[in-house]
């Protein structure tokens, strides 16, 4: 294992004397890339020697067992990847001479725990590790824990303030739907009325479907959009009209006509089953009609066989096969 362990230990010398050194030179090496190149293998065998050492239980002056001496191997290797990383900064020269010296003091570290039997006190390696490499990794741990502090600190901040600039918006779409609610005609149409009766502010919502509810010949109003292909009326039959007589059926055989049309892709698609939201109205409003006794299994039926052949349609299919 001492065998191993030197070979490692020289190879990580010399990889990093190398790295130093040609990262000194005027020219440098090429870019980032290059720089990175130097510094990968004198980082990945120190980081290999220091998991060895660990992993073998040779690291003796942390307490706690081989785990906890893993656990300290893995903050020395936070500490000599940062360092690494800053110093690809030059423009601080005391810092980028700190920096390079990090690497060295590791090795000396290791070599001591490596020959600790050739000291004529053993004690005097293991404090020279212990310091050296102990007191790197509480180091290393202690920045990774400002650093995670750091991190989640401005990530609350962000949450905070992504969630005030969320509730500034909805208090701006609000009051301009209230205005352009409030700017509607007495007369104004079924249709424009029916674009509220889902919105953001709870007055408006209200107000719209109680103005929809009391509708002069609501159904007559109803039949027109439907032909006309109005989505709002689909919907607000629906969702929202608890019981819609079966003087609605032709309209929505209809409209159950051309939406199947439409929709005649769906067999080929690949996600078909991203559709159901979309579907789902059309079925649950056919079931209310022909709950009044309206009769829309003719139109039912095409989509039945629609549904039943593409992916992911199962579930809508079986309801509307239930209402044949």
């Amino acid at each position: 294992m001492n065998t191993f362990l030197n070979v490692v230990l020289v190879l990580a010398l010399l990889s990093t004397l190398w790295g130093t050194f040609t990262t000194r030179l005027a020219s440098g090496p090429e870019g980032p890339i290059g720089v990175w190149l130097l510094v990968l293998f004198p980082c990945l065998l120190i980081t290999v020697l220091l998991m060895t050492l660990a992993g073998k239980g040779l690291m003796s002056f942390v307490p706690g067992g081989r785990f906890v001496q893993v656990l300290t191997a893995v903050g020395i290797v936070i500490i000599l990847g940062t360092a690494y990383f800053a110093n690809l900064d030059k423009h601080n020269p005391l810092l980028s001479a700190l920096l390079d010296s990090v690497p060295y003091l590791l090795l000396i570290g290791c070599a001591a725990l490596i020959h600790r039997q050739n000291f004529s006190d053993p004690r005097v390696a293991t404090w020279i590790a212990g310091i050296l490499l102990g007191s790197t990794a509480l180091v290393g741990w202690g920045f990774m824990g400002v650093g995670a502090f750091i991190t989640l600190r401005e990530k609350a901040a962000e949450d905070s303030q992504r969630y005030a600039q969320h509730q500034a918006d909805e208090q701006t779409y609000e009051a301009q739907e209230f205005n352009e609610y409030r700017a509607l005609p007495a007369d104004a149409p079924l249709g424009a009325v029916l674009g509220f009766i889902w919105g953001r502010s709870e007055t408006v919502r209200a107000e719209a479907r109680e103005r929809v509810n009391h509708w002069p010949e609501l159904d007559d109003a109803l039949i027109q959009l439907l032909d006309d292909k109005n989505n709002g009326a689909i919907n607000y039959v629906a969702s929202i009209y608890e019981k819609p007589p079966a003087k609605l059926a032709p309209a929505w055989g209809r409209m159950l006509e051309y939406q199947l049309s439409a929709y005649n892709v769906i067999q080929y698609e690949e996600y078909a089953s991203t559709r159901e939201s979309e579907l789902r109205p059309f079925f649950d409003g056919a079931r209310k009609i022909q709950q009044a006794g309206g009769d829309l299994r003719a139109q039912l039926r095409p989509w039945y066989e629609l549904l039943h052949k593409s992916k992911g349609l199962d579930g809508l299919a079986s309801s509307v096969k239930a209402m044949l």
